[in-house]
């Protein structure tokens, strides 16, 4: 499944659903643990950018690659796959170098109406 369908928050819902042989009820559970798991990611890797705690930032990114590749986003654990092999080999990055990693999870959270799901139990 592509990250931009054309179709609303619902029938991306459904089609996830479907690619993951999940039901729905299961589906809007799991993404809404994905969502309060990493809704605060942006603010998490700027703290561990601003500390210089690259091991941290290099766990964070590396459950949330797992994370998003379990759920299909393909886009997003594209950048995440990035990310972790940049930090793998001793680079830095600055806050301003995620700025397309958070567009992504933000368009993610746009096409699957998370946001609405943390906070209606039900669609």
């Amino acid at each position: 499944m592509q990250d931009t369908p054309s179709t609303s928050g619902q029938e991306a819902l459904l089609k996830l659903s479907a690619q993951l042989s999940v039901p729905m009820d299961t589906l809007r559970s799991v993404l809404e643990i994905f969502y309060n798991e990493y809704k605060n990611f942006p603010d998490r890797t700027a703290t561990f950018i601003q500390n210089n705690d690259w091991p941290a930032l290099l766990s964070s990114v590396h459950k949330f690659k797992g994370a998003s590749g379990s759920l299909q986003m393909h886009n997003l654990r594209a950048q995440l796959v990035e990310l972790e092999i940049k930090l793998k080999q001793g680079e830095t990055v600055s806050v301003k170098d995620l700025q397309p990693l958070y567009q992504e999870m933000q368009h993610v959270i746009n096409c699957y109406q998370l946001a609405s799901l943390s906070t209606h139990s039900a669609l």
